[in-house]
């Protein structure tokens, strides 16, 4: 009897020490990423990294071969300013293949490090890149729209819409209006929790007039009240 106590106490022991552990683990990967999935992250990034290059090496090289090589015509300039275009696209996927390589790096090194110091700048140049000036690039790209979103055809005088290239155009744009219009809109708020709290790096004189005026509607409210008191008395 005696045995099978001290046997039921070492397992009761030995389970609150293992839930004890496992409450330790998750209370360890708690707000932080886990290590395997930024290593596939960053591996992936890295691969897609590779690949743009790649590409971008061979767009530029048909770019050259047709602007030295090949009759000036207008199916030759057609295909000239398809592949400038897909090297912007191009362009833009390695920036955004990098950013995520940065990222990554961050979290694996030092998440804390790069979460306390870095990454307001990360985010920043994040949104300068994928913001205004990928919506610059889209519209720009709608304004040359005749040059670029059409199929280029050697032999045949039927004029064709370039489908991908209009997915391509609509995309960039819709998602640089997001990027620029929402990271504006959060510093806007930002800017005016600051002013009200009257901060240094913002505007003082629109502080003051916006407690001048919280103030003034909170007198005219209570004054509104004690009227209405007085009259039901």
């Amino acid at each position: 009897m005696e045995n099978n106590q001290n046997y039921t106490l070492i397992n009761d022991i030995s389970s609150s020490h293992n839930n004890g552990n496992h409450l330790n683990n998750i209370e360890h990967n708690d707000g932080h990423p886990d290590k395997l999935s930024i290593i596939f992250v960053l591996i992936a990034s890295l691969s897609l990294f590779c690949l743009d290059i790649f590409s971008l090496i061979n767009s530029y090289n048909y770019l050259t071969f047709y602007l030295l090589y090949k009759p000036n015509n207008s199916y030759n300039q057609c295909l000239e300013n398809q592949i400038i275009a897909e090297i912007f696209f191009t362009i833009f996927a390695t920036l955004a293949a990098i950013s995520a390589i940065f990222l990554s790096l961050g979290f694996l090194i030092n998440n804390e490090f790069f979460m306390g110091k870095l990454f307001g700048i990360y985010v920043y140049y994040n949104y300068f890149i994928f913001g205004p000036i990928l919506l610059c690039t889209s519209i720009f790209g709608f304004i040359n729209f005749k040059k670029i979103g059409y199929s280029c055809e050697e032999k045949s005088d039927e004029i064709s819409i370039n489908l991908s290239m209009i997915i391509c155009l609509i995309a960039i744009l819709t998602f640089g209006s997001v990027v620029t219009s929402g990271y504006s809109t959060v510093n806007m708020f930002e800017y005016i929790k600051d002013t009200i709290k009257f901060k240094s790096s913002c505007n003082y004189f629109l502080g003051k007039a916006f407690w001048k005026y919280a103030l003034s509607r909170n007198r005219n409210r209570n004054s509104h009240n004690i009227i209405f008191h007085d009259r039901n008395e």
